[in-house]
């Protein structure tokens, strides 16, 4: 029965149930029949969509994956719920036909919106700043034209000090949008200040991108614009870190690249995923050193049973002199997990890690919809190092801060509901003395992937 279901959907060839029959050639197969006729997907005529009470109705169509004309397939319906999803602005999306029996029939696209701010906390301890906490808002879709604006920052605290706090706020404006084309406006602003290093550095991008898609899994893009980086430390050395009283500005090209075959963008299963970029910053003052990087990353999900196995190789690769401010640094929460942020510092990092993720309960509540619980395990291994390939050899902090490979390993627990996935770990870092325990959560924001990193 599974293989003849299967054949009428691909097939998409009306069918009255019953046993089968061979007819004569010539003959009409449904002459007789009596009742109405089952079509597995119907012809759309026309798509009706509601709910949408300040996106505008071009956001929603974009995202479709059939127009009318089209046989509705019930993959149809699952893709177009998911890219709508996908977008941030919606809390729940639900397609369908409205005359599902017919050979045609309208089709019904309900949608619910998040029209209100998002706030969302941040609260934990890191190897390197020890406590923390903040906040930020996130509002996804802002005059209903998915303008995007997410804004926030938070301090850390030790007794007797304050190592840092954070500031950052981005806005990326849609200016034309559908399934093959995309074009938008940016803008991000960051800040951090360090009392360890004693250094405040600010940073403003503006930003233009275009991206176009060939091919559904392929995407190209090209991402240009203005960036200005300060670095000032006032009565303070220069650390390996950053670089006292430094502004450079330039404007900067980043073609790129992405190959998706996740079967889901936003909680992926099983597939491949392959995202690379390339940035040529020439600088706009003549004794600006030129900067020429690149970055790859391909990550990988199989399903064994109702567990992922989730694995990415991660390298970004500095191919010029930079100053020495823009040096990159390992050991943060979005590197190896459990080290402090100042472990190693160099010019190229490149990091690999192995997670084991799995939902392990759900239940359905009132309004709130499905709430599912899950968790995961990790390990990860990297370095900071000059470009080319990492060393092969564990790192001896105690003796060389700038080489050799960090491990980190820990788990984590996940919560899911209405489309957010809030996220913390406790992250161990092998052979760290100082801040061996890390409990970094993930701000709630949406969307957040499950599997934050890769």
């Amino acid at each position: 029965m599974n293989i003849f279901l299967a054949l009428i959907l691909l097939t998409q060839i009306p069918t009255q149930p019953g046993p089968d029959v061979v007819y004569p050639p010539g003959s009409d197969p449904f002459e007789g029949v009596v009742g109405p006729l089952v079509f597995a997907s119907p012809k759309v005529t026309k798509i009706i969509i509601h709910g949408n009470k300040n996106t505008r109705e071009n956001v929603i169509r974009r995202e479709l994956t059939f127009i009318p004309g089209d046989f509705l397939a019930p993959e149809a319906i699952i893709k177009s719920e998911k890219a709508l999803m996908s977008t941030g602005i919606f809390a729940k999306v639900e397609i369908e036909a409205l005359e599902p029996e017919g050979s045609e029939s309208d089709v019904s696209v309900e949608v619910t919106e998040f029209s209100f701010p998002l706030p969302y906390p941040t609260i934990g301890v890191d190897a390197s700043s020890g406590w923390y906490i903040g906040g930020g808002v996130l509002y996804p879709n802002l005059l209903g034209k998915g303008l995007q604006i997410d804004a926030g920052g938070d301090i850390g605290f030790k007794v007797r000090t304050t190592p840092r706090y954070n500031l950052y706020a981005n806005l990326h404006l849609p200016v034309t949008y559908n399934r093959w084309h995309g074009e938008k406006l940016g803008y991000r602003y960051f800040e951090v200040w360090r009392k360890d290093a004693s250094i405040t550095r600010r940073e403003n991008r503006v930003f233009y991108k275009q991206s176009v898609r060939p091919w559904r899994p392929l995407t190209l893009f090209l991402e240009s614009g203005w960036l200005r980086i300060k670095s000032f430390a006032p009565d303070s050395v220069c650390v390996p870190t950053f670089c006292a009283d430094s502004i450079d500005q330039s404007l900067y090209f980043q073609p790129g690249f992405m190959l998706d075959f996740r079967d889901d963008a936003l909680f992926p299963t099983k597939g491949v995923l392959v995202v690379g970029s390339f940035t040529y910053n020439p600088g706009l003052k003549e004794d600006y050193r030129i900067q020429r990087a690149c970055s790859l990353s391909v990550a990988g999900y199989y399903p064994v049973g109702k567990t992922v196995i989730a694995g990415n190789i991660w390298t970004y690769q500095q191919l010029d002199s930079i100053p020495v401010y823009n040096t990159v640094y390992l050991g943060d929460a979005r590197r190896v997990r459990g080290w402090a942020d100042t472990s190693q510092v160099n010019q190229c990092i490149t990091v690999a890690s192995l997670e084991l993720r799995r939902y392990f309960w759900s239940i359905d509540l009132p309004i709130i919809g499905e709430f599912k619980v899950g968790g995961n395990l990790f390990f990860d291994i990297g370095a900071a190092h000059d470009p080319g390939l990492p060393p092969l050899y564990l790192a001896k902090i105690s003796e060389d801060t700038r080489d050799g490979l960090l491990t980190g390993t820990g788990f984590g627990l996940t919560l899911e509901a209405l489309g957010f996935v809030v996220k913390g770990e406790i992250a161990w870092g092998i052979g760290a003395k100082e801040g061996a325990l890390a409990f970094l959560p993930i701000p709630i924001r949406y969307p957040v992937y499950f599997g934050w990193r890769f």
